[in-house]
């Protein structure tokens, strides 16, 4: 696969830019304690945001729930609550 790399100073932020699928990408990183967010894509099957554990991903619905319970504020841009 192709990689470039970009560190910003000071901070915890990496920029990459490669040809890794994003699955790959994201389990490689997770092993580091790290997530993945992708800001452009080839594939629009691929999520934009790190998938959360499961607990995480319960939390995050509860608490979208609690300050949307009609679902329509930014339906579907993070995560899928289907």
């Amino acid at each position: 696969y192709k990689i470039g790399w970009l560190t910003e100073r000071h901070s915890a932020f990496h920029w990459v830019s490669t040809s890794t699928p994003a699955k790959i990408l994201r389990q490689q990183i997770e092993g580091f304690g790290g997530h993945a967010t992708l800001f452009r894509n080839a594939k629009p099957t691929d999520a934009v945001f790190h998938p959360l554990p499961d607990t995480l991903f319960a939390l995050h619905k509860n608490i979208k729930k609690a300050f949307d319970p009609k679902n329509i504020l930014n339906r579907n841009k993070m995560y899928r609550f289907n």
